[in-house]
């Protein structure tokens, strides 16, 4: 039986990428999912059909992260649905375009921290109504770890998600919560591919595409490799677990020795 039968999760940004990963794996231990998604009603449709077949329970909720009146509603309807809610898995984050500081559009702040906006108030709602015992992780990234020229907004605000972590691992741990950050490194999925011309998707495993060089790169995987959405939905699935229960307040880089520097 699996360690997550009986067990509730919330994950943003689920339909695609490293969160539908996230939701094949906790649906495989048996948990009951809310597949968050923005725009993509089909491929959240995919992902609750897949998670059900995996032996889990799922519906997809359409949500976004930008605004604070949805993501409360994301609660308000897991509960509606399963009546409590154990883990949530921050995963949503706004589009990044790279630019100098100089020449960084407000716009584009905005944009940014709303996104961050939207996680915190999804952990201000998972510690008022979260499970005793539950856990929260946040997916942050790497790159906060490095001096990365053009991409201050995004580390800036996966940096900021990585403090709140902090913080909210001192004030809820009485309650056996167990609060934690993900950061991977660069990951094959589609929205990376877009960004790296002339690479061809790596399979899953330990297979992967080549890391790419240059510009695109902070830091190369010690397997000369990008990694796959299924390493970094392992990590979460251990976090949630019982296993990995006392793993608490931490940052973790699963980004297969990257040198950040």
């Amino acid at each position: 039986m699996g360690v997550l039968v009986g067990k509730v999760a919330l994950v943003t940004g689920a339909s695609r990428g490293i969160g539908r990963a996230i939701v094949d794996r906790l649906a495989r231990d048996g948990a009951s999912i809310v597949v968050n998604y923005h725009s993509n009603e089909a491929e959240a449709d995919a992902a609750v059909k897949a998670a059900k077949a995996a032996g889990g329970d799922a519906i997809a909720v359409k949500g976004s992260i930008m605004d604070v009146g949805e993501v409360r509603a994301l609660f308000d309807t897991t509960f509606a649905k399963f009546g409590r809610l154990d883990i949530l898995v921050n995963n949503a984050h706004a589009a990044s375009p790279r630019a100098p500081i100089a020449e960084a559009t407000l716009e584009a702040f905005d944009a940014q921290f709303n996104s961050v906006k939207g996680s915190f108030v999804a952990m201000q709602e998972a510690a008022k109504r979260m499970a005793d015992g539950g856990s929260i992780v946040n997916i942050t990234t790497g790159m906060t770890h490095l001096w990365a020229p053009n991409a201050s907004l995004y580390t800036g605000s996966k940096a900021a998600l990585e403090q709140f972590t902090r913080a909210l691992c001192k004030e809820i741990g009485s309650r056996g919560i167990n609060v934690n950050s993900v950061a991977p490194g660069l990951t094959d999925t589609d929205r990376v591919r877009g960004q790296v011309p002339g690479r061809s998707a790596g399979s899953g495993g330990g297979a992967g595409m080549p890391a790419p060089t240059g510009a695109h790169v902070p830091g190369k995987s010690q397997f000369d490799r990008m990694g796959t959405a299924q390493e970094i939905a392992e990590t979460v699935a251990f976090l949630v677990s019982p296993a990995g229960h006392w793993v608490n307040g931490q940052f973790i880089g699963v980004n297969g020795g990257t040198v950040f520097s």
